[in-house]
């Protein structure tokens, strides 16, 4: 399984694309560490002002990091499971190892990537702004579980890499319009997916309202993505 992880580890951090994203991620930290000092250099007031502002600064970085992370995790990894369907390597690795452990490594290589950049993120958005909002990453972490999970699942529903492909941009820019519209239409359908179906909601609210019990539900559904996908690939003949 950890080799596997590795490898996947690997595939994403040669990528250009890759690079392309680490990059965007980290210029939006290092402008939002540059916005948070002006503000607070601007306000000139006590503590509780200046704790607000970095505050708010955590919650923009959050907000932008879920309304790109679907879109980035999708491009990146949409093919992390039927690539190896279509080129048939699938069948050597499982020569090896177990399904099970083909799907976990996989899970795991492409989640510790993503955690160790939104660490990485957040570390320099502590360093220059002088503020510790470390804590951002624990919504951040399950998140990225949550996408990752679905990830898995999207690969293994769609077996053509192309389309997955389209899929995945089209879900990735798709899901957090989808919940700014629900969050401003009374409609019950809507209100329930976009609070108790997509992540949005329970993270910003976990962390606004310091409501950590609300953590709970999108890391039932990384769970329930998770199984589908062994499901799906324990049917699949390679």
């Amino acid at each position: 399984m950890f080799w596997v992880a590795r490898y996947e580890w690997f595939q994403l951090i040669k990528s250009f694309k890759t690079i392309g994203v680490i990059v965007s991620l980290l210029l939006m930290s290092y402008g939002l560490s540059s916005l948070q000092n002006l503000a607070s250099e601007a306000m000139m007031t006590e503590d509780l002002a200046l704790t607000d502002v970095n505050e708010t600064v955590m919650i923009v970085f959050l907000f932008g990091t879920f309304g790109i992370g679907f879109l980035y995790v999708f491009s990146l990894s949409h093919d992390i499971i039927n690539r190896d369907i279509s080129l048939q390597s699938i069948r050597f690795t499982l020569t090896k190892i177990s399904r099970l452990s083909l799907l976990s490594g996989k899970f795991l290589g492409v989640f510790m990537f993503w955690f160790v950049c939104i660490t990485l993120c957040l570390l320099l958005l502590t360093i220059f702004s002088g503020t510790n909002v470390l804590s951002g990453i624990i919504p951040l972490a399950i998140f990225f579980l949550y996408t990752v999970a679905a990830t898995l699942l999207l690969s293994l529903c769609i077996p053509k890499p192309g389309m997955s492909m389209f899929v995945g941009l089209l879900l990735g820019i798709g899901a957090p319009i989808f919940a700014i519209v629900a969050q401003f239409r009374d409609d019950p359908i809507l209100t329930i997916i976009h609070q108790y179906v997509l992540p949005y909601y329970p993270l910003l609210e976990g962390v606004t309202m310091q409501s950590p019990e609300l953590y709970f539900i999108p890391l039932v559904w990384a769970v329930v993505f998770f199984a589908l996908a062994f499901l799906l690939l324990n049917r699949k003949d390679v």
